[in-house]
């Protein structure tokens, strides 16, 4: 089962929660808009890049000056656990704990959980209806 980590009032997360159950895909939402594991923002940050788990639009980054703003892993991890509003969001961790997706681009999901849009499943079926019998 697939873990999602974000903030339940968070449009990309709702909006990726969305896609998994159009899917039909299992998962467990975590909300962090309380906090982070500082366990769990390790592992993400062996997987993800500081610079992309940050989210640079999020009100907390934005109020800081450029001098103020964390340049490295270990002052970004310290800005993302007094901070975890400010992090990407959903991030969605497969069984192991391995990130397979963050954010919310349908693209991605798409690509990543290999499913097809409802449209590209509809004209599948068809074109597989009009083969002419043998």
């Amino acid at each position: 089962m697939y873990q999602v980590h974000g903030i339940s009032t968070c449009e990309k997360c709702l909006a990726a929660q969305g896609w998994l159950d159009g899917q039909q895909i299992s998962y467990e939402f975590n909300d962090f808009s309380s906090g982070i594991e500082s366990d769990k923002l390790d592992n993400w940050l062996t997987q993800v890049s500081w610079e992309e788990l940050v989210n640079k639009d999020a009100e907390a980054w934005q109020a800081l000056s450029e001098e103020e703003q964390p340049q490295g892993i270990e002052a970004a991890r310290q800005f993302i656990l007094q901070h975890p509003v400010a992090m990407q969001r959903p991030i969605v961790e497969d069984a192991d704990g391995n990130v397979v997706v963050y954010g919310f681009e349908k693209d991605d999901y798409y690509r990543e959980f290999g499913r097809i849009e409802e449209e590209e499943a509809a004209e599948a079926a068809d074109e597989a209806t009009d083969q002419p019998e043998v």
